[in-house]
Formats: structure tokens, sequence, C-alpha cells
């Protein structure tokens, strides 16, 4: 497992100052072509990203090659706080091309989330997904759910609100069959569960779980 440290922080926003500019700009091409939609469905639980969640891009060698990655800061409770590309390089090129892809994948977010907020359209929800089902869970229960688990999270706390919430909803879950139309049959009472669970695992850094 690769170590960030403090060194490969400062060389990645050294990075990310250099690449940021023309990242933008090609987010700016891209934003009506369907390579930007395989971008958009990669960084899918990032809805709502800002400029200033932006902290450092990371190119460092591991043990299998070269890594690429997007660390974030200070991002809102259920959002991952790194975006990393998927694969190991051969050489630091390639992880450099993967990392300005990464990039450019969030500047798309970025713009998308400001037309959004432009328009009146902007949501704030953070998504959740069961299997093949998606829904969007608002920040509002999100904080509210936090509100009841410790104040201090220690690993085995997690751990511990992840096992037993995630069988609870994998309980209620069975009541879908991953579809739209068994969401729209559920009970109000119901789908507030649901996202009562969700916004838990929200909480715990869990955005999504398998039927």
């Amino acid at each position: 497992m690769t170590t960030i440290g403090k060194a490969e922080l400062f060389a990645g926003r050294k990075l990310l100052k250099a690449e940021r500019d023309a990242a933008a700009a090609t987010a700016a091409q891209l934003i009506e072509d369907e390579g930007a939609e395989e971008l958009r469905n990669m960084l899918r639980f990032h809805y709502g990203l800002k400029s200033r969640h932006l902290d450092s891009l990371i190119v460092v060698p591991d043990s299998e090659g070269w890594i690429a990655m997007l660390m974030l800061r200070d991002v809102p409770r259920g959002m991952p706080n790194l975006i990393g590309a998927p694969l190991s390089y051969m050489d630091r090129e390639e992880a450099l091309k993967a990392a300005r892809q990464v990039l450019v994948g969030a500047m798309i977010m970025i713009q998308d989330y400001k037309a959004e907020l432009r328009d009146g359209s902007a949501e704030k929800l953070r998504r959740f997904e069961c299997g093949d089902f998606a829904f969007g869970v608002p920040e509002d229960i999100i904080s509210i759910m936090r509100k009841k688990l410790p104040r201090k999270m220690t690993e085995e706390i997690k751990e511990k609100v992840r096992k037993d919430t995630e069988a609870s909803l994998h309980g209620k879950l069975r009541l879908l069959d991953g579809s739209e139309e068994a969401w729209t049959r559920l009970d109000d009472d119901m789908q507030t569960e649901i996202m009562c669970e969700a916004a838990q695992l929200l909480c715990v850094e869990v955005s999504s779980i398998q039927p």
C-alpha cells in the first residue's frame, strides 16, 4: 500500500496548480460530449464538488508501477475524499495522463454544479447505491443522522455502525427489485427508514451496498 506523506502532498499541490487551468478549459470543451458522461459516471459520488475541495494531484510509484489520484479536502459528509485513476501504470508519463483525466472529470463535475446553482436546479443530495438501484439522500437527513452518532468515532465504532446498519438495510431492500417502480410502491414510512439508514451509512463513508 502506497503511503502519501507531506512531501507527496506538497508536490501534488504544485502539480494541481500547474494543471488546473488546462483541465478546466478541457472540461468546458468536453461538457456536452459522450466522453463527459463516462467521467460523470466515474465521479457519480462527487455531486456537489467545488473548486475549494481540490487539494492535491498525486502521481507516485507503487509496488506495481505508478498510480494517480486527486486528493480532496473539506468535502461534505458522505463524499469520498479521494478520486483515484483505476489502474497502475508502467511509467510516470502514463500515470500523469491518467491524473489529468481525473482532474478533467472533477472540473466537469464542478462546472455542472455551478450551472445548476445558476439555474436553481442544484439539489443538496448524496448518492447512495443498492446494487443497480440508486437514490439521492438529502443532506438534511444526513445531518440529522450524524447527530445521533457518537461525536468521537473510532474505527471500531464505525465498523459496528456499518455492520449493524447494513444488516438492517438489507432486510428492507428485499422489498425492492432494483426498480424505480418498486421504490414508488413503498409507503412513506418505509422510504424514510431506508433513507435514514442510507444516511447513517454515508456518515461512516459507505455509499453503496449489494442487495
